[in-house]
């Protein structure tokens, strides 16, 4: 994670990954390379058992959206960032807040000989609230292919903060999908911080 935003001297910070642990009823457009879930093809961060090789495929605009296993403890969080393993090109990113509002923004750092594209740090949900556990744990992310075909093989959310626990490994299982989030789906905006 790239962050440039002052925070207070003398805390430990951490950096844990929410992970996804379901496909979203309904936004659940593209492909997995094996099995019945596309999750699954992504969850590398904690797997209990991870595929090597595993991943999905969208196009046009295709759609990919996840529910993300929440952390065990959180005390503060600075900032969040979205990590697509793809690259996602010219596609975007979808943030979802159950009951507050979405956005869709284009990646906007590109590391590693562009083969991982992120969204750079965002400290504010796309309602403009301040991230908490409990909007953090309300978070649902994917993305929208909006090019040719694309390809994707570990995607999660980056957590920054204090006090941070990681989620327990994804289980070798298939989890059911679960049910699309409440509120506005209409583009709204992420405040954001500047990667130089």
């Amino acid at each position: 994670m790239s962050f440039n935003t002052r925070i207070t001297s003398g805390s430990t910070y951490n950096i844990v990954a929410k992970q996804p642990d379901c496909d979203v009823t309904n936004y659940d457009e593209w492909v997995a390379s094996t099995g019945n879930r596309n999750y699954r093809t992504v969850d590398d961060y904690y797997d209990a058992n991870p595929t090597v090789g595993d991943n999905m495929t969208g196009a046009g605009t295709d759609t990919q959206l996840f529910g993300l296993a929440n952390l065990a403890a959180v005390t503060t969080i600075e900032a969040i960032q979205i990590w697509f393993n793809g690259p996602l090109g010219g596609g975007k990113f979808l943030v979802w807040v159950d009951g507050e509002d979405s956005v869709e923004r284009t990646a906007a750092l590109t590391i590693s000989n562009t083969f991982t594209d992120a969204l750079t740090p965002s400290l504010l949900t796309p309602g403009g609230a301040a991230w908490t556990s409990s909007n953090l744990d309300d978070l649902f992310a994917g993305f929208i292919a909006v090019v040719p075909s694309r390809q994707c093989s570990i995607f999660g959310v980056e957590v920054l903060g204090t006090g941070l626990t990681k989620p327990a490994d994804n289980p070798d299982s298939d989890n059911a999908d679960c049910a699309a989030p409440s509120g506005p789906a209409a583009t709204g905006f992420v405040p954001q911080v500047m990667v130089y």
